[in-house]
């Protein structure tokens, strides 16, 4: 692509909400690629191998009371969850949200979406 998608868009919404930004986590230089591993449990435990956290800011994520962390796209969930247990086993206080762009769709989250919806129309 040329540019760093989720970065921009991490840097656009600090921009907009006024809230710092943090770059916290890195894959390993001994990573893989997660993309050609098959479903989540490989997916997960890849990354739980290989996600680390950046020294840089942590100043700043000792003080923060939440984190959000950001990704384009969610296929299966684990970078969202690798992502939230590094950093709560580093900083045990901080609240771990995530948000993504877009997800692929699968059978289990059309049942879900369809169910959800029903309810808000109740």
């Amino acid at each position: 692509r040329g540019f760093e998608l989720t970065e921009e868009l991490a840097a656009e919404l600090g921009r907009l909400l006024c809230l710092p930004v943090v770059d916290a986590l890195e894959r390993s230089e001994a990573a893989g690629q997660t993309r050609t591993a098959g479903g989540y449990r490989e997916r997960a435990h890849l990354l739980a191998k290989t996600l680390v956290l950046k020294k840089a800011h942590a100043a700043l994520l000792e003080q923060a009371s939440a984190a959000l962390v950001l990704d384009d796209v969610v296929t299966y969930g684990a970078t969202f969850e690798a992502s939230a247990k590094t950093l709560r086993e580093a900083y045990p206080h901080l609240r771990v949200y995530g948000a993504a762009l877009a997800y692929t769709e699968t059978p289990q989250r059309r049942a879900a979406a369809e169910r959800e919806r029903e309810r808000v129309a109740e």
